[in-house]
């Protein structure tokens, strides 16, 4: 069996991929390397009022077309 392209696969489809194939170790460390190296944000409660534009960029709500 060919060992899939961790690298090519976005962090939904790796996660997802894990999930299903529990055993597989490179995965793992693939997954956890990802989960380190994403950028940790702090927000303060001056911030509400631009929690819809943070929760777009995190990908959380889906973006507003532009027009």
């Amino acid at each position: 069996m060919e060992k899939p392209d961790y690298s090519a696969m976005d962090f939904k489809e790796l996660r997802a991929y894990f999930l299903k194939h529990h055993e597989d170790q490179e995965a793992f460390y693939a997954l956890a390397d990802r989960i380190r190296s994403r950028p940790s944000k702090s927000y303060t409660i001056a911030d509400i009022d631009r929690l819809p534009e943070i929760l777009r960029e995190s990908g959380k709500l889906p973006k507003q077309p532009e027009g």
